[in-house]
């Protein structure tokens, strides 16, 4: 039994209920670009989001990264130049090798190719096939839309379209997430 010293009103409440605040992850990010397979077992994961949770994960149903080559000419006995090919060259891969190096948890992939092509607007965002950001658009859980491949786009035309495409996918179609941009 409790024992009061002074006279006076004293309340003691006992919540009946739950907690009602039921935690979700408030930081999801979905990034869109290119990859070395996009295979769970015989099924394609090309153009469909992939929630994935490690980044062992990613490497079984994405494999590993871009075999980046270099061209080195000589310009004098002691210097060289290196010049990198730029249709080797993508950036998802390491995107999320460091996301989930600084604590990365859950996230959505969407790959639009393989590494063979180069880097091209119209795989990031074709709505037409229903493919790169367009995709996302029946995902609820992606608060944040991630391309890192937009800017090895051959024109900034192309570069900023994408970009375009972006706060308009987040800003007038869903309205439920923001877009990081590589400016």
């Amino acid at each position: 039994m409790t024992r009061f010293d002074t006279p006076g009103v004293y309340v003691k409440e006992k919540n009946a209920f739950g907690n009602s605040v039921v935690p979700v992850p408030t930081a999801v990010p979905a990034f869109v670009g290119y990859t070395e397979k996009a295979q769970r077992g015989k099924e394609s994961l090309l153009n469909k989001p992939t929630r994935i949770s490690t980044f062992s994960e990613y490497i079984k149903f994405f494999g590993g990264g871009p075999k980046t080559t270099f061209k080195v000419s000589v310009k004098e006995k002691t210097n060289f130049e290196l010049e990198v090919n730029q249709k080797t060259r993508f950036n998802l891969y390491n995107s999320i090798r460091l996301f989930y190096a600084n604590g990365g948890s859950d996230c959505y992939i969407v790959s639009v190719g393989k590494y063979d092509k180069g880097v091209k607007a119209k795989d990031l965002n074709d709505p037409a096939k229903y493919g790169g950001l367009s995709a996302l658009l029946n995902q609820q859980e992606p608060t944040m839309v991630v391309i890192p491949d937009a800017l090895l786009l051959e024109s900034e035309d192309d570069c900023y379209s994408i970009y375009q495409a972006m706060l308009m996918h987040c800003g007038l179609e869903t309205q439920s997430r923001f877009a990081i941009l590589d400016v």
